[in-house]
């Protein structure tokens, strides 16, 4: 009975340290692609166009970019389905806080990243529905993002549209993303800065904070380019790094889902005409 224990005993103490050891590395290895793509960002900045403000509406543009990536963040574990539609709540619920309106139409191409190696080939339109679908939601209600619409009233208006676009989720799921949502809702203030955004999320949801930071890094230069050809360049590039990163496969389609929905959030939202204070 004794040496029974005791092989119970250190069974149990080695997988311990297996986890601790996997564990430890996953984090070494998030730490090596934050690097790689903050060097890459850096090199990609210095030889391309970029707007060198951090007020007004680059300001608020960055931290819709990060509620758009956050929500598909956190809805990737429900597949692309969840990803296109917590980006899409996330997102709208960010610019109803903020001053950005969506584009009066669709533009000819989105920018939605086509070669992508640890993605499905049926989800690289993620960021094409993302868009249109805000758009629709906002051809038909003119005025929306300025009414304060509740989380479930935007999931109203979001899942019926991403089921046009072929993508569906069970009550459960949809239950699941609602919960994301009422966990950390978002005001005007958390809005005017990025880093405190992400810093928010960080604490709302502990068990992201990695992958957050790899969100932050990619919305602080995208939020920044001013042409769209170099942001679809910029974009395959940070996919690439994401996609050679030694993380688990989940985690790394996770991750470039969000900078996919990132992406396309970049070209849908524009500066209202008229800016007069800050939003309640």
């Amino acid at each position: 009975m004794l040496l029974l224990c005791s092989f119970y005993c250190v069974s149990c103490s080695d997988d311990v340290k297996t986890d601790v050891k996997e564990k430890t590395e996953v984090e070494v290895n998030y730490v090596k692609l934050n690097e790689a793509l903050n060097l890459y960002s850096q090199d990609f900045a210095a030889t391309h166009a970029t707007s060198t403000s951090t007020r007004g509406f680059w300001k608020w543009f960055r931290t819709v970019l990060a509620c758009d990536a956050t929500g598909a963040l956190l809805g990737s574990s429900l597949g692309g389905g969840g990803a296109l539609i917590g980006g899409a709540i996330f997102s709208a619920l960010g610019a109803s806080c903020a001053y950005v309106v969506p584009r009066p139409e669709l533009p000819n191409e989105v920018a939605f990243v086509r070669d992508i190696p640890c993605l499905m080939e049926q989800e690289d339109s993620i960021g094409f529905s993302h868009n249109a679908i805000l758009l629709e939601i906002a051809e038909e209600n003119e005025g929306i993002f300025d009414q304060n619409l509740t989380a479930e009233e935007w999931t109203n208006l979001i899942v019926p549209k991403a089921e046009k676009y072929g993508y569906s989720l069970s009550a459960s799921d949809e239950d699941a993303i609602m919960n994301n949502v009422k966990t950390m809702p978002l005001t005007s203030e958390l809005m005017q800065s990025d880093e405190q955004l992400i810093s928010y999320y960080k604490a709302k949801a502990p068990e992201y904070a990695q992958q957050l930071d790899v969100i932050h890094s990619y919305v602080s230069t995208a939020s920044l380019i001013t042409n769209e050809d170099d942001l679809k360049e910029y974009t395959q590039g940070c996919v690439q790094i994401i996609s050679d990163a030694q993380l688990p496969l989940t985690e790394r389609k996770a991750l470039v889902s969000s900078v996919v929905v990132a992406e396309s959030s970049a070209i849908l939202w524009i500066e209202p005409e008229e800016v007069v204070s800050l939003k309640p």
